[in-house]
């Protein structure tokens, strides 16, 4: 009994500090990676647990491979935005100014009352009220309403937005121009580069860059997040 005890507690401890390796992305929705690992993890963490005669080291062998694994994946995830797109996908709008864009939604296989039932989890029951809706990369959905439904009194005294009724878009990230975000942005990729000469850095600089509705900018060079 002492030793079953042990070797769950030697298992466990050690669970913990894989968790905390991969990060604390983790403990939220999970990316495709990300759930393999944990189911994985979470199957192989009970074998020597159950079994007392399996020697504990050779048990929790693949556990150390599996997130190690991971760890790499992650920060190849982070180096390359194409080996991101490959391995957890992209975001992508299904929802514009109260518009499905159903073709967006075969691609993701999300039926329509998947969409429905998503939007209701946002306190939304009219989609025509969403200025834009997201589907992350993890399968949720966030959603921008119009101006006039974001609170009663926009929609009783009839404010207008001061500009087009959107979210700031990221037109470049990590250095590299987000080309099928630009048309939502109403710029192209010209007007970005001169955008960034403007401001006399490099466009490898950029860590991000997002434009307003109203047009201005929000940019960090990738200095300041270091």
């Amino acid at each position: 009994m002492l030793i079953v005890c042990l070797r769950t507690l030697i298992a466990y401890a050690l669970i913990i500090g894989m968790i905390r390796l991969m990060g604390k992305r983790q403990l939220g929705e999970l990316q495709p990676s990300e759930l393999v690992t944990t189911i994985l993890v979470s199957n192989l963490a009970s074998l020597p647990i159950e079994d007392a005669d399996l020697p504990i080291i050779t048990a929790l062998l693949p556990i150390l491979i599996i997130v190690a694994l991971e760890i790499i994946l992650s920060m190849l995830e982070i180096r390359s935005q194409k080996f991101s797109a490959a391995v957890s996908g992209s975001p992508k709008v299904v929802i514009r100014d109260g518009q499905i864009d159903q073709q967006a939604l075969a691609e993701l296989r999300y039926g329509i009352d998947d969409l429905l039932e998503a939007l209701r989890n946002k306190d939304v029951f009219d989609f025509r009220e969403v200025a834009y809706g997201i589907v992350e990369t993890n399968g949720t959905l966030n959603v921008y309403r119009k101006f006039d439904k974001q609170n009663l009194q926009n929609e009783v005294f009839e404010l207008k937005p001061d500009g087009c009724d959107r979210p700031p878009i990221t037109v470049v990230l990590d250095g590299k121009i987000q080309t099928e975000e630009l048309p939502d942005a109403g710029v192209n990729e010209k007007q970005i580069i001169d955008l960034v000469a403007k401001r006399q850095i490099q466009l490898e600089s950029v860590y991000l860059l997002q434009i307003d509705r109203d047009g201005s900018t929000i940019l960090v060079t990738k200095e300041e997040t270091q």
